[in-house]
């Protein structure tokens, strides 16, 4: 899917203001769908294996990341939208297109990588309190630090 990244400010824009019709709507979730099936598919290589256990496909975890990233406040606000936009370096009408194109990516793969995070540890419990018991364990050590990079979460040595 060719994203154009001029009609994706405009949709975010209408959503933020709470003025945008279901056919913006509707495109704004196309494209977002897309960005985070792009990123599952190619950035994580265990995905196929991981929905396989639990009965879904890449569609529906990326439906499930939307539902995430679309939902409502109690003052039918999108919140997590609203705090994305305030988040940004300058005002949302400020930025350039691809820099909101870029912004908007990375915080739809925060919520994909969150969501996968907590599939991972239905799949593994075990594994998931080994990952929080190091994770604890690095915050309170002088020599230890967690790193991510284009593989994901490195345990490294602070000095090295």
């Amino acid at each position: 899917m060719n994203i154009d990244c001029k009609r994706l400010k405009e949709h975010l824009s209408l959503l933020l203001d709470r003025n945008i019709n279901y056919g913006d709507l509707t495109a704004l979730i196309q494209v977002s769908r897309s960005i985070i099936q792009a990123h599952l598919k190619f950035m994580r290589n265990s995905i196929t294996h991981l929905c396989l256990h639990h009965g879904l496909t890449i569609t529906d975890l990326s439906y499930d990341c939307i539902a995430e990233a679309f939902s409502k406040d109690e003052n039918d606000n999108y919140q997590k939208l609203i705090n994305f936009s305030k988040a940004l370096r300058e005002n949302f009408t400020a930025l350039p297109d691809l820099e909101i194109f870029l912004a908007y990516k990375s915080f739809l793969t925060c919520i994909a990588d969150a969501q996968l995070a907590r599939l991972y540890a239905q799949s593994d419990p075990v594994g998931a309190k080994i990952h929080r018991n190091i994770r604890d364990t690095v915050k309170k050590s002088d020599t230890l630090l967690i790193e991510r990079n284009h593989r994901g979460l490195i345990l490294k040595l602070k000095d090295n």
